[in-house]
Formats: C-alpha cells, structure tokens, sequence
C-alpha cells in the first residue's frame, strides 16, 4: 500500500524548525481533511497543524519534544482504510486539500485539542516487524540521520480509556499548552481536574487548586519552573529565538540609555477618577477585539499612547539602520507605529506587535493591549502578530524593579522601559509632599539617534506623563 508523506510546512514567518509538542493521532488512525494531526511549537507561537490528505495515518516519523526543520516529512497518509487493505481492494490516492484550512481559532472561539496519546508503543512493535525504508534528506535543510518509515501493521483494537481515580472512565481533556505545562510541572493529572472554563476547558486557576502536596515524601520534586541545580536544560521556541536576538543586537547594535523620573501622580489621580466613572474609564466590548467584557484603561495603555505620541514628533525613534551590499548605510524611517510590547509568558519573552498603533485612540489602543498581553500569557499570540514591531515598551515596574536599560532590538531605533511606581518626597508647588514617581529609561541606537535626540524623545514623554490632560486635549 502506497501512502504520501505530509511535510513540515513553512508557517509562513520564513521560520526554519519548529518542535513537535503533541501528536493528535496515531498510526491506524483515520483522517478527514483539514483535522489537526500535531501541535507544534516555532520561534514565535504554539499551533495545530490539520492534515492535507484524507486517508488513513501509516506512520509518525518524528518523536514528541523532537526539533524538526521545515520541510521534514512528519508522518505518512495510506489512502486506503485497514478494512480495504484486507480485502485487497484497490487504493486510490489519498485526497488532497483544497485551500488550506486557517490554523488559528476564530475570534472568541475556545481551541478544542484532542487528549494526549499514548506513548506511541504501536509505533515501536511495527518497527520491530516491519520492513523499514529510509528517507533522502531534505532539500533545503541540514544534512540529517536517515529517518525510519514504518509499514503500516494490521489495526489493533483501540485500548479502553484508562478509568480515573474515580473509577469512571476519563472524559476527553481540553486544555491550552500553557495550562498542560501547569499540570506537569504541579503533578496534577488532568484527567481529575474539574473545568471550569468555557465549553468545557480546564483553566490555570482549576489546576492550581487541584493541585495538593504528595503524601509519600520520597525525591523532591521540581520547582513550578522545572528547574534543577545541576540541570542542562534545552533552549528551543521562543527562548531560543530571542536568545540569538538579544546577543546579535548587543553585538550588532551600539546602544545608549538615558533615563528620567517623572512625577505620575497627576496620571494616577486621572486614572482613579476614570475607574471611579466606568464609562469613561473603561473600553467598550466594541472597541475590545475579540472579547464581550469592557477593558479598564490602564497606566501601560495611556504610558503606551503618550510613546506613540512622542514618535509623531520625532520620527527618527521609529526607524531602522540599513546596510547596502556596497558597504552604504541608510536610515529607513517606518511610515507607521507597530508597538511592540514585551510580555512575560510561560513559554518565555514574547513580543506581541500592535500595527498601525498610531491609528489608534486611547481607548482603542487600550482595548488592543489588553487582548494582547492576554492572549500572549496564555500562548495564544497568532504568529503574524509577533513580527514587524518598530518600537517597543517594556514594563519590568510590575517586578518591583525601579529602571533597567534594556536591548534594543534589531530593526528598531528605541526601547522604552518603564519601571516601578514609588513613593518619593518631592517639592510641589512649593512644598514638599510624597508625591508618586517612575522612572523611564529609552535605550537606542546610537547610529540613529544621539543623545540630544534621544533625550528630546524621553522629554517628550516625561511631559504627558505629568501632564496626562495634554494627551488627552492634543492627542
């Protein structure tokens, strides 16, 4: 029985590998078009990939946790079910798709995953009984070790559901990567976890509280980080890529930072004013993409507005340094404001994108940020929306850190750092009060911008921060 093989596709970010996370089928099993067959994990984003053909899958060829290059072949599709296949009935080629079938979810729709599988037990028997044939190497990537195909051994029974605790056979599990990484790393089987989520998805907070201490003492286990002393831990995904980000651009970029303390109680009273009034603090379900529920207009959201303001007037912290294959340099100054915002997230530093932020008002602006950092916490940024950033705000404030001096990115002029807010004994109005201060740090590239100019952009937005009205009255 012949069968084609489903390739590793590029995902369209001109990514070069991606990790296999989780198998969604099984060799003998069958499939439909567009059904997700593995999970996968690149540089910028976890996503189900849905198969091309509809047959029968002949075998898996790359391992859980394995790190493949685009253009692999991932498993094998036979075109004939195993009930043709012992009847010697004639196959017919397995059915391409038609189109492509979009990966991502609709807005608001929860993602449904299949439970993990098995250790793939039939995938070793068959290898042991069957002939086995090896792969060329893959055109466009680095020489590899031949990669074993398997024959499709004669269907077995499908092995029951293992029963619960409970003693109840296990339901199907639904369960963001993040939340499954969660449970591991806490030791809470999913399959006891009641969720509580929408349509039926456990959420982080339901494994949390499932979670309880081992009563047999024996090893110690890991930390929630999955950190040991004396660990090697490998450095794949997101991690990886913005590891070799961060050392090109220490290496590639001469970098300065200038910082200031501004006095933002003005901005805090404003915005406790706003949460005392929820119309006028709050983003409506309209102008809140993808989500029903009002969004609160925080200080990252109006700190965020007041850097895209500044770039109106000093173009050049929105720019990039070009190198022509003569050796000639250029400054390429962007035509509009993709925000980046640096996020926190189990699968390590994302940097969400918002485009055209400089299209946006506040309260839009505010409605796409808070959609942004959520989706990028739970491992859902879309990989479209993690590239083409031209500026980026990070805030390590929330870690109770006062500055920083941040790395500016490749492709990007400046980094603009917001720390902590604290108290401090300040002279206003010609007195001496606590007044509530942060500090601001713009970290650029020296080849396009100098100090003066950097210093002018931080000024700038040092002025709506203690001024926040102006932004409001000019934009």
């Amino acid at each position: 029985m012949t069968g084609r093989d489903f390739l590793l596709p590029d995902l369209g970010e001109g990514l070069a590998e991606a990790e296999i996370v989780q198998w969604l089928v099984r060799p003998g099993d069958p499939v439909a078009l567009n059904q997700p067959l593995v999970e996968v994990e690149t540089a910028k984003a976890a996503v189900e990939i849905p198969s091309p053909y509809a047959g029968v899958v002949a075998a898996l060829h790359c391992a859980e946790g394995e790190l493949v290059p685009v253009g692999t072949a991932l498993l094998t599709v036979a075109a004939e079910s195993v009930a043709d296949a012992a009847t010697g009935a004639e196959e017919a080629p397995p059915a391409p798709v038609v189109g492509r079938a979009p990966v991502e979810p609709a807005p608001g729709e929860v993602p449904r995953r299949r439970p993990r599988r098995a250790a793939h037990t039939g995938l070793v028997a068959a290898a042991a009984a069957a002939p086995v044939q090896t792969a060329g190497p893959v055109l466009g990537a680095e020489r590899r070790a031949p990669v074993a195909r398997v024959a499709l051994a004669p269907q077995r029974p499908a092995a029951p559901l293992v029963p619960a605790p409970n003693g109840l056979p296990r339901a199907k599990v639904l369960a963001a990567p993040p939340v499954r990484k969660l449970a591991r790393d806490l030791g809470v089987d999913l399959g006891t976890v009641h969720p509580t989520g929408p349509n039926g998805t456990i959420a982080r907070a339901d494994v949390t509280a499932a979670a309880t201490p081992v009563p047999d003492p024996g090893p110690p286990r890991p930390a929630p980080s999955g950190v040991r002393p004396g660990e090697r831990l490998p450095v794949r995904g997101v991690a990886r890529q913005m590891a070799l980000a961060m050392e090109h651009s220490a290496f590639q970029v001469p970098q300065a930072t200038v910082q200031r303390t501004v006095d933002v109680t003005g901005l805090l009273d404003l915005l406790a004013r706003w949460r005392a009034d929820p119309p006028a603090g709050q983003v409506t379900a309209g102008q809140a993409p993808g989500g029903d529920r009002p969004v609160r207009i925080t200080s990252l959201a109006f700190i965020s507005r007041a850097v895209v303001a500044a770039v109106a007037r000093h173009p050049l912290a929105n720019a990039r340094w070009l190198t022509a294959a003569d050796g000639s340099n250029e400054i390429e100054v962007y035509p509009a404001v993709n925000l980046g915002v640096a996020v926190a997230s189990e699968r390590g530093l994302v940097v969400p994108v918002i485009p055209a932020a400089d299209r946006l008002g506040l309260t839009a602006l505010a409605g796409e940020l808070a959609s942004l950092v959520e989706a990028a916490r739970a491992g859902r940024t879309p990989p479209a929306r993690m590239r083409g950033s031209t500026i980026t705000v990070s805030n390590v404030g929330v870690f109770g850190v006062d500055s920083a001096a941040g790395l500016v990115r490749e492709g990007e002029a400046a980094l603009v750092v917001l720390g902590a807010i604290r108290d401090a004994a300040a002279v206003w109005q010609g007195e001496v009060q606590v007044r509530r201060v942060m500090t601001v740090s713009v970290s650029f590239d020296h080849r396009i911008l100098h100090g003066e100019a950097a210093s002018r952009f931080l000024g700038e937005i040092a002025a709506v921060l203690a001024d926040p009205v102006s932004l409001l009255l000019h934009g």
